[in-house]
């Protein structure tokens, strides 16, 4: 690979990963378990989060992870994490939040410069939530679901 590509790739890969690090102790807390066992769990090859994550750790709960992360280059995703957690205090939210986040930071990463690894990487990404959405439809039309309640599970794309 060469450099530009390289570059693109490390900044795909190392925002998945630190996602990945961040959903994985924010659900943790939700579920009471304790930092050593979430410390275990974590990835340890990290982007920008590698302090992020273990400062989480020493959190007692959600709010207080989602203020501490808002000091840190993810304080977007704070704030739209915190939002959902505010509307409905579920995992569900959190983690919708998160793939919102997650889609739309892939989607700007293909724009700029015209063709790169990035570029298709992304676009393999948004063609799984493409997919993912359409299970959700097709699932929830076969069990009656509510269409509202399809609409909140569908992560939106740019």
């Amino acid at each position: 690979m060469d450099r530009t590509d390289q570059k693109y790739a490390h900044e795909f890969f190392g925002l998945r990963i630190d996602l990945i690090n961040i959903m994985t102790v924010i659900r943790a807390k939700l579920q009471g378990i304790e930092s050593q066992v979430i410390e275990d769990l974590l990835i340890p090859v990290t982007h920008r989060a590698a302090p992020i994550a273990r400062s989480l750790l020493t959190v007692r709960n959600v709010e207080e992870a989602l203020n501490m992360l808002a000091a840190t280059p993810y304080r977007e995703l704070a704030h739209r994490v915190k939002e959902a957690y505010e509307k409905s205090p579920t995992l569900t939210s959190v983690e919708h939040a998160l793939e919102e986040y997650s889609i739309q930071t892939i989607y700007l990463s293909v724009i700029g410069y015209p063709f790169h690894i990035g570029t298709v990487l992304a676009y393999l990404d948004l063609k799984y939530y493409e997919l993912r959405n359409i299970k959700i439809i097709i699932i929830g039309k076969s069990e009656d679901v509510d269409p509202a309640t399809i609409r909140e599970l569908i992560v939106i794309t740019p």
